[in-house]
């Protein structure tokens, strides 16, 4: 396959995938996204691969394949247990397909181009179906954060947090673009459009109410900042300066806990959180009393899980990615995907501020939502295979540093 070719599949593939989360059109979307899914991992067969480089992602296969199905063989999963192996299945080929999307692109930069080309025509002709994009963004925004949000807008998909992660995953694209631009003083018209670009992803957001689109990119982008800053200054002064800061964050933290219960009490994180803490309290607490805590109640997707043939079903919430894995593959399973993400982290590199930062945003948003690794999600593969390109390939992934 040309690479002209390759690009033209994968834009079709992202298209599909938005396409796919529109809420007129679920059905549609996922056929033809699978179809672009075996067309770009039959490409994969094609290549000389060095394996090598993929370690981490390999390392996939233990907490969602090989321990889930020694677990099932040993019977302490027993329910459900097609869908179960039928999600494993679905992992392996996830697998395959970020490992192919990685050995197609050789730099960053034309795989965010491919990707903002995949987001933004649909995003365009949803929102404009939809007929529900509003402009007042400082009431819509003061909404957000007092966690006052009566009415967010679906946009045409499934769900305002779907619609507000595939912004976000456009506006980051475009983010990182014009930076690339700014860099190679480009063509003028190109920054206009991805300006404009920008200007919709944020819209969108807005619209939808989603904080974690808005938070994670910004709370990311200010932790590079100030790591940047930190690492060019000379060691005298980093030294003289951190007590400093831990001081503040003291003080800081301290004066927020005398003003009205402070923002640790558990009544108002359970207030910020869209009364989320509660629930992954519970959650907790449910694994522990019924044996469940260090394997989980078995390798279910986000269908298969909340069945109504499931007893369980209304005693669990996993709203976010760490919460999620201790219900379905359990403290044994998390402790493996804690192991991929510090393998991957490691290997950035100190200097990689593009990929840290995307690693930033990928990390900080699953803390929200459950969107870490998830083989049926966009959000995923964008993030995965953005920080793995990210990587000089041409040394691999583990020799590097």
């Amino acid at each position: 396959m040309t690479k002209k070719n390759y690009n033209t599949i994968f834009i079709l593939l992202i298209i599909s995938y938005v396409v796919g989360y529109m809420e007129s059109f679920v059905t549609i979307g996922n056929f033809f996204k699978y179809v672009f899914i075996i067309v770009i991992i039959t490409n994969l067969f094609k290549s000389r691969v060095q394996l090598s480089n993929y370690i981490p992602i390999f390392i996939l296969i233990v907490p969602f394949i090989i321990i889930p199905f020694l677990l099932i063989i040993a019977g302490k999963y027993s329910i459900q247990i097609s869908e179960q192996i039928s999600n494993s299945f679905f992992y392996l080929i996830f697998i395959f397909l970020v490992i192919s999307i990685c050995e197609q692109f050789d730099n960053l930069d034309s795989f965010l181009k491919n990707v903002n080309i995949g987001i933004l025509i649909p995003m365009i002709i949803s929102v404009v179906r939809s007929g529900e994009l509003k402009f007042n963004v400082f009431p819509l925004l003061s909404d957000m954060i007092d966690n006052s949000r009566t009415t967010r807008a679906f946009l045409g998909f499934t769900n305002p947090n779907t619609a507000g992660l595939i912004a976000m995953i456009g506006m980051v694209s475009t983010l990182l673009l014009s930076i690339e631009l700014n860099t190679k003083r480009d063509k003028k018209l190109n920054l206009i459009f991805y300006f404009l670009s920008f200007t919709l992803y944020i819209m969108v957001i807005i619209n939808s109410g989603s904080r974690t689109s808005i938070l994670s990119p910004l709370i990311s982008l200010l932790v590079i900042i100030i790591y940047y800053v930190f690492t060019n200054i000379k060691l005298l002064v980093r030294l003289s300066v951190i007590p400093f800061i831990l001081a503040f964050l003291i003080f800081r933290v301290m004066l927020i806990e005398n003003q009205n219960g402070g923002i640790l009490n558990i009544n108002n994180l359970n207030h910020l959180t869209s009364g989320r803490f509660i629930r992954q309290i519970t959650t907790i607490n449910y694994l522990i009393e019924n044996d469940d805590f260090l394997f989980g109640i078995g390798n279910f997707n986000s269908s298969a899980l909340y069945s109504q043939s499931n007893s369980f079903s209304n005693s669990l919430s996993t709203d976010n990615s760490p919460i999620y894995f201790l219900v379905t593959i359990g403290f044994i399973g998390l402790m493996f995907v804690l192991i991929i993400l510090l393998l991957i982290g490691f290997k950035l590199g100190k200097k990689n501020y593009i990929g840290l930062y995307l690693y930033g945003v990928w990390i900080i948003s699953s803390l929200f939502e459950h969107t870490l690794f998830v083989p049926s999600s966009l959000f995923s593969l964008f993030f995965i295979t953005a920080i793995y390109i990210s990587l000089d390939k041409t040394v691999g992934l583990i020799s590097k540093y």
